[in-house]
């Protein structure tokens, strides 16, 4: 039970997505200015507040340097391309070669839809989506 069934049904108590973020985003990185990474994960009912800052430097290969001149405020940690803050989409306004990260269920409404698209999905052992992955669609008018 612990070994086979445990991690398949409750791999989001583990921050499960996070090392696969990563891997997402380092083959990725050079492609995007900005890298917005909201750090809840569960669902709208009960989200965890989860630590992306302590996995994407460690699967990335990010430099110390680079996370040792960080900026901590109430609203989110920010460091070399990333801001690990929450994104709500009735705010956030899409910017070019940004790439969004948001727990599943965080999806942009429909004024925003023609201008982003999702580009990447990060499911859970048990095939549930855990994190959606969007950025701006240079086509969209």
């Amino acid at each position: 039970i612990y070994i086979g069934h445990y991690p398949l049904q409750r791999a989001v108590d583990f921050q499960y997505g996070y090392k696969q973020m990563a891997l997402y985003i380092s083959k990725h990185y050079p492609k995007y200015e900005k890298i917005v990474i909201d750090p809840r994960f569960g669902n709208r009912e009960f989200y965890f507040s989860g630590v992306p800052h302590v996995y994407i430097p460690y699967y990335t290969y990010l430099d110390p340097r680079k996370l040792q001149m960080s900026t901590r405020t109430p609203y989110g940690a920010f460091f070399d391309k990333y801001e690990i803050r929450n994104v709500n989409w009735d705010y956030e306004i899409p910017q070019s070669n940004y790439l969004y990260i948001v727990p599943h269920d965080n999806n942009p409404g429909l004024n925003l839809t023609p201008k982003i698209k999702q580009v990447h999905e990060i499911k859970l052992p048990n095939q549930k989506v855990e994190f959606r992955l969007y950025s701006e669609d240079p086509t969209a008018i």
